[in-house]
């Protein structure tokens, strides 16, 4: 693993994917699911942070409009 990726990822300049989840795994001897789960919650937390800026509300979906077809 290069030295520019690995810094890329520890300085949030990128998101672990799956695959680099296994290479960092593997390089470092850690588990892909531990690492992605790591990922999952700094996400979760990022988007906590920012609760207030996202809207959230139920559409009213549109109403079906029935077509009856006498034969």
């Amino acid at each position: 693993m290069r030295r520019a990726t690995l810094s890329d990822l520890l300085n949030g300049n990128f998101l672990l994917s799956p695959k680099m989840a296994l290479r960092v795994g593997k390089t470092f001897g850690l588990g892909m699911d531990q690492l992605l789960g790591m990922q999952a919650w700094h996400d979760a937390a990022q988007i906590r942070a920012r609760a207030d800026e996202i809207d959230a509300r139920i559409n009213q979906p549109l109403q079906p409009t029935l077509h009856v077809q006498f034969i």
